[in-house]
């Protein structure tokens, strides 16, 4: 995950600012951001952030009565700024908070494709919604890499990403999925080429 370091940059740099002081407006948010309806957005004002936790490429936001996650994934061009009170901001950001005393957290996205998003959550919900993310890198121990590494016989960077991979049977279907596709086919063809490269003995085996 090469995004690591600025995750945790992001997440150091806004952990003491955004939880000085309570919301007291929440949005508005582009409708290509904000990914949830139900609980609205008004639900977190007067309402006090905890501070910024990280699970893999996203930003959680819980609140400190433990009843909501602001939850954020940047994608690829998402930038998050704090604002102190009377410093310029963007006119219309994809996403807003404002504190108590005039300071603001906005969400940026360069570009026309709106890829960031923003979801607001229950705890319970939040943990459903990373529950298909991998270890954290930073956490998983020698002990449980030994674990993940020895279940099954495959490439390491899929193992580690997938916390409850998939049965053998779906894996099975995608693999002959992509007979039939486009993206298929030209990847066995880039196989071929590349096989067409190794000695006599390894190219056998490549074609059985």
């Amino acid at each position: 995950m090469p995004e690591l370091p600025e995750m945790e940059a992001w997440r150091r740099a806004l952990n003491d600012p955004v939880s000085a002081f309570p919301i007291v407006k929440a949005g508005p948010a582009h409708v290509a951001t904000l990914k949830t309806f139900d609980p609205p957005l008004s639900t977190l004002e007067g309402r006090r952030l905890a501070g910024v936790e990280r699970r893999a490429k996203r930003l959680l936001f819980p609140t400190e009565d433990g009843e909501l996650v602001v939850l954020v994934h940047l994608m690829t061009a998402g930038r998050l700024k704090f604002l102190q009170f009377g410093e310029r901001g963007p006119k219309t950001p994809a996403f807003r908070l404002v504190f108590e005393g005039g300071s603001q957290l906005v969400l940026t996205e360069a570009g026309a494709n709106k890829r960031a998003g923003v979801w607001l959550l229950t705890p319970e919900e939040a943990e459903r919604e990373l529950a298909h993310l991998g270890p954290e890198a930073l956490g998983i121990g020698t002990d449980r890499l030994g674990e993940i590494c020895a279940a099954e016989s495959r490439r390491l960077r899929p193992s580690l990403g997938e916390r409850d991979p998939a049965p053998r049977e779906t894996l099975t279907v995608r693999a002959d999925a992509r007979r039939y596709t486009r993206a298929g086919r030209a990847a066995r063809g880039r196989d071929r080429r590349r096989a067409a490269t190794w000695p006599r003995a390894a190219r056998a085996r490549h074609q059985r």
